[in-house]
């Protein structure tokens, strides 16, 4: 645990190598897979692509589904402020010179996808029973 707590803290500290950027980079990238596919099984839909949430407002605007118009622009809402908290969170770091800046950042996303998958679990059971069609043994 102690091998792991050091890498994340070399990924997100202040000193910036490119090889580190590309390493965080990737990180974060594996980490918007994942939660892209946990909404994805969750409410069948990509949930993590601005343009994608944006195009489905345009259909959906099309199509005059306007409850998926709302729930569109609330995903889009959601992601502006959380781009806001983050940068707030970042700056507030880098003012008082900490270490971990990155990390100050990306704590609050991994406790809020922690939270999203649990409450998921709690309300709809484990994976398992997700799926209505009997699995084939």
């Amino acid at each position: 645990m102690a091998a792991v707590v050091d890498v994340l803290m070399r990924l997100s500290g202040s000193t910036r190598t490119p090889r580190l950027n590309v390493a965080l980079a990737g990180l974060m990238a594996f980490v918007a897979g994942v939660l892209n596919s946990v909404g994805f099984v969750a409410v069948a839909v990509y949930t993590s692509h601005m343009t994608g949430i944006t195009a489905g407002i345009a259909d959906s605007l099309a199509e005059g589904k306007l409850r998926f118009v709302g729930i569109g622009a609330l995903a889009i809402a959601s992601f502006l402020l959380g781009a806001m908290a983050c940068a707030w969170i970042f700056n507030w770091g880098r003012r008082r010179d900490l270490h971990g800046k990155f990390a100050n950042v990306l704590a609050p996303r991994r406790c809020s996808s922690c939270c999203s998958g649990c409450s998921q679990i709690a309300w709809c059971g484990p994976i398992e029973t997700w799926s209505s069609s009997p699995s084939s043994a």
